[in-house]
């Protein structure tokens, strides 16, 4: 056989081999493809929606950069005034205790003195009945009565008895 005869036969058993091949694999090869295709495609989708995702959170977290001065402007304004209320109250509430405070020592200081002045007019008067009385022995019995009459009056007003 000559090789040109010898080619003409490859070719066709080739041709006849790529047909049978061609009509029994075409189905599977095609669904194989498509379904990678499907595949390929569904994978991209869901890349896509979560690169749209991720954009949108970067631009949520931008915003939220860009408001954050301000912010931490209201943060610090709020507590600011919660600081100035709460130190004014304690202001206040100082205040009332000082006041409180004040007004019991000088309740205290006015009752020392009291008893203090009590406590001398006590003594003073004992003192002055005593030296009256002492000084009675050398007088009659009509002014020793009238002087320690006296003393008495003076020790029951003064409280000393």
């Amino acid at each position: 056989m000559s090789a040109t005869a010898f080619f003409i036969i490859a070719l066709i058993n080739f041709a006849l081999f790529a047909a049978i091949l061609l009509r029994l694999a075409r189905r599977p090869v095609m669904s194989l493809f498509a379904e990678r295709e499907r595949t390929t495609r569904e994978t991209m989708e869901r890349y896509r929606d979560a690169y749209e995702r991720a954009e949108q959170e970067i631009a949520r977290f931008r915003r939220l950069l860009e408001d954050l001065p301000e912010e931490r402007r209201r943060v610090t304004e709020r507590y600011g005034e919660r600081a100035a209320q709460a130190a004014a109250e304690i202001a206040d509430r100082a205040r009332r205790e000082t006041d409180f405070l004040r007004r019991e020592a000088h309740r205290a200081a006015r009752e020392a003195r009291d008893r203090c002045y009590e406590e001398s007019f006590a003594s003073l008067v004992a003192a002055l009945v005593t030296d009256a009385e002492r000084g009675a022995g050398a007088l009659d019995a009509e002014r020793r009565r009238a002087v320690l009459a006296s003393s008495t009056a003076l020790l029951e007003r003064g409280g000393a008895r």
